[in-house]
């Protein structure tokens, strides 16, 4: 494994348990949010003030103005309609953290992407040392047999492989990152 594979492998793969880390956490602060919240519309449903309040106040700070904008759509007395989930305050400050995964993830996906290049870059290279090694046998062969002809065409062959893998190496990324 090349060295550019390697390095591009581990960039991904922090990536993904950064993004994965993340995610929870976006995750299990919905869940908290929505806990809350339905563990306040329950009391505030069924005239518990006290309750209510006491829920109101360990409210999330990603959570609290968007409840607060959505308790401000009725009087303080009546439960207002719909959720403050849907309000688009929530979505700005409770989703930062969807958005920084998701951000991650692009980014451990462009460095899988890199490492998969790099892989095919050295699997070029390889077909490149196989082929001069090719040419080499064509080569020393051609010196060994007897006939004027086999011998020229053997040397034909080898000089026509140098070519195509002369030219299939010179198509290759040069002195890449160095």
């Amino acid at each position: 494994m090349g060295r550019f594979q390697t390095v591009d492998l581990s960039q991904a793969s922090t990536s993904r348990a950064e993004a994965n880390e993340a995610m929870t956490v976006a995750e299990a602060g919905l869940e908290i949010d929505v806990e809350m919240f339905s563990a306040w519309l329950v009391l505030a449903a069924e005239g518990n003030e006290r309750g209510a309040d006491a829920i109101e106040e360990r409210l999330r700070d990603e959570f609290r103005p968007a409840f607060d904008a959505w308790r401000a759509e009725a009087p303080l007395v009546e439960i207002p309609p719909g959720r403050p989930f849907d309000l688009p305050l929530y979505e700005r400050l409770a989703k930062a953290d969807v958005r920084e995964a998701n951000e991650l993830f692009r980014q451990a996906d462009a460095a899988a992407a890199a490492a998969q290049t790099a892989n095919q870059t050295g699997d070029d290279f390889v077909l490149v040392a196989v082929i001069m090694a090719t040419v080499l046998f064509f080569t020393g062969v051609s010196t060994k047999l007897r006939g004027h002809w086999v011998r020229v065409a053997m040397l034909t062959m080898a000089s026509a492989l140098f070519l195509v893998g002369l030219g299939f190496m010179l198509s290759l990324p040069q002195n890449v990152g160095i």
